[in-house]
């Protein structure tokens, strides 16, 4: 169930859910603007779905920090990769590392 709902439910949901508060990106923000993070935290967000947060945690968490998203859904897993804009950083020395 959970693999296939992204494709048809979840964009949609997420959006109508988190309108009213600024936007989905405005409250990932602010879900994690209290954590306070330091250099080489390794971090583990279980449950991540396609990763939205764990991107916001990876761009707070700062460049020598290691980030493993975590979650039950093979397709949501498989959607976070494709959208993980620091994969061409993964190579590069004293910079943020983050899997799904």
């Amino acid at each position: 169930f959970y693999d296939h709902i992204h494709s048809h439910y979840y964009a949609l949901l997420i959006k109508w859910c988190f309108l009213p508060f600024g936007g989905e990106d405005r409250v990932r923000k602010e879900l994690i603007a209290h954590i306070g993070f330091s250099p080489k935290d390794r971090i583990l967000d279980m449950c991540c779905g396609i990763g939205g947060v764990t991107f916001v945690i990876a761009e707070k968490a700062g460049q020598y920090s290691d980030i493993v998203g975590m979650d039950l859904s093979s397709g949501q897993i498989g959607i976070a990769r494709k959208n993980n804009h620091f994969s061409s950083r993964l190579s590069e020395p004293g910079k943020s590392f983050l899997s799904f």
